[in-house]
């Protein structure tokens, strides 16, 4: 079979900062699979009180996704994305500023 090379020797044979990437993305691939059987395997604990304003449930859900990431080694940020290209970092413990 001629032109047929082993995968290995084909990504050996890669330009490093293509490699780099390559494993960035496959960090990045595997943190979100873990994240989401972590959500998932502890569902139960996100409890939505009816006799809470919609606002405390969200709070609740974002204290318990924060917890899961913080779990597995990382930490939650939320961005604001707006046209134009802005985004805007959301950090729900500091309170708005005037």
């Amino acid at each position: 079979m001629s032109g047929h090379h082993p995968f290995q020797r084909l990504v050996e044979n890669l330009p490093e900062d293509r490699k780099l990437e390559i494993e960035r993305k496959k960090k990045e691939l595997l943190a979100a699979i873990e994240l989401r059987e972590a959500i998932e395997s502890t569902a139960a604990n996100w409890h939505i009180d009816k006799s809470k304003t919609q606002i405390e449930n969200v709070d609740l859900c974002l204290s318990y996704l924060r917890q899961v990431v913080t779990s597995l080694g990382g930490e939650l940020t939320i961005t604001a994305k707006f046209p134009e290209m802005v985004e805007l970092s959301i950090d729900l413990l500091k309170p708005l500023q005037n």
